[in-house]
């Protein structure tokens, strides 16, 4: 989508939300010294010499303010020029791009990495993973909202084929741009001591992530792919996302990942299992007297022990009545209808009162309220509340 603004060609890229400001030469080009990209979140910017649109060398700077239709930019103190580029088939690519003390940095890239003095600016830092056996992990530097873009994934251009040829132990750091190429960050350059210019491939993987890995198309680096939130962010949060593992690959038993995915899907498929489709069997055999855990049955813990309690009476009263003894019938119905309101006291009392602890146990407490009280007034009707003469 283009919007002209008096002298000034504005491009605002629909994938990733980025946009190109600048007066066009004669031809209708963004092409001259003073043309600038802006980032999505619409003050990070690289000002310098761009071609039709495409960056050949910048300096990283901030969108100050708007002055009669035309943004005014300051270049970051200190800021080298930056040259596009990175997407060569080969490691030189990074190595003329791996971090140091003496080079800009680009936005959205590392601010605090462990070990390293950098300079301050970006969104996300690098520090030990919260997660288990991961590593380093990538945290947010600031509270941001959802569909934020946090960081970039950039790296060497390799082929699917090449990567599907070797072993998993060299693909740890790829990840797929389109049908033909992938992205990958081999040693060194995994390590952020040695490059940081982009970090999105210090996100580890989440079965719950916060993040999605996207299409984005760099000033810098061409179309790569980038790490946007899915949800608001805390300050300090680590960034996941999900790494998207073929789970049912043809010709295949199981996943086509590596081993610590596979071991990690297993067991988030049996805790999301457990926690949504809990058993009622351990409830089932306390009640028969089939387990230790228990001597006795709550008629609070399960509502199908209450209806057995509540049926004593009704069941000897329909019995007792076949049997022509109207005064035990009459006292049996009394018994009923006592036990059925002494039961449903104390169920109230402890649906009201007692903690059950777990967070499932509790939403499904009032349930095993009206459970109970549904069962007790279709007894009563069976049995009757009038005496027999």
């Amino acid at each position: 989508m283009c919007v002209r603004i008096n002298k000034c060609l504005v491009y605002a890229a629909k994938q990733d939300g980025g946009s190109l400001v600048g007066e066009v030469n004669e031809e209708g080009e963004m092409t001259g010294e003073k043309i600038a990209y802006v980032y999505p979140d619409g003050k990070t910017a690289y000002s310098g010499r761009f071609i039709d649109g495409e960056m050949i060398e910048a300096k990283l700077a901030t969108l100050t303010s708007v002055e009669d239709g035309k943004p005014q930019f300051e270049v970051v103190p200190g800021s080298a020029k930056l040259a596009s580029g990175c997407g060569a088939l080969h490691s030189v690519c990074l190595a003329e791009r791996h971090a140091s003390h003496t080079v800009s940095y680009p936005p959205y890239r590392c601010s605090k990495v462990t070990r390293v003095n950098h300079q301050a600016g970006g969104k996300v830092y690098v520090d030990v993973s919260l997660i288990s056996s991961a590593g380093e992990g990538l945290f947010s530097k600031i509270a941001a909202e959802a569909s934020t873009v946090m960081s970039f994934y950039n790296g060497v251009r390799i082929t699917h084929q090449e990567v599907d040829s070797r072993d998993w132990a060299l693909n740890g750091n790829t990840i797929s741009l389109d049908e033909e190429t992938v992205i990958d960050v081999p040693e060194p350059y995994n390590h952020a001591a040695k490059y940081c210019a982009s970090l999105g491939h210090k996100a580890n993987h989440s079965f719950t992530p916060n993040c999605i890995y996207d299409p984005f198309v760099h000033p810098r680096f061409g179309p790569i792919k980038c790490i946007r939130t899915i949800r608001a962010v805390e300050k300090d949060e680590e960034l996941t996302v999900a790494y998207g593992y073929d789970h049912n690959p043809v010709g295949q038993n199981g996943p086509e990942a590596p081993e610590w995915y596979q071991l990690e899907l297993k067991a988030f498929q049996a805790a999301q299992q457990n926690y949504s489709d809990p058993s009622l069997e351990n409830e089932d055999l306390l009640c028969s007297g089939l387990s230790s855990e228990s001597d006795t049955c709550l008629p609070v813990a399960n509502p199908f022990c209450a209806l057995q309690v509540m049926g004593v009476p009704g069941v000897l009263a329909l019995f007792s009545s076949q049997r022509k003894n109207p005064v035990l019938v009459n006292v049996l119905i009394v018994a009923s209808i006592v036990s059925c309101v002494a039961i449903l006291i104390v169920i109230v009392y402890s649906s009201l009162t007692l903690n059950y602890g777990e967070e499932e146990e509790l939403s499904s407490a009032p349930i095993h309220v009206i459970h109970t009280v549904l069962g007790a007034e279709f007894l009563t009707s069976q049995i009757g509340f009038q005496p027999r003469t």
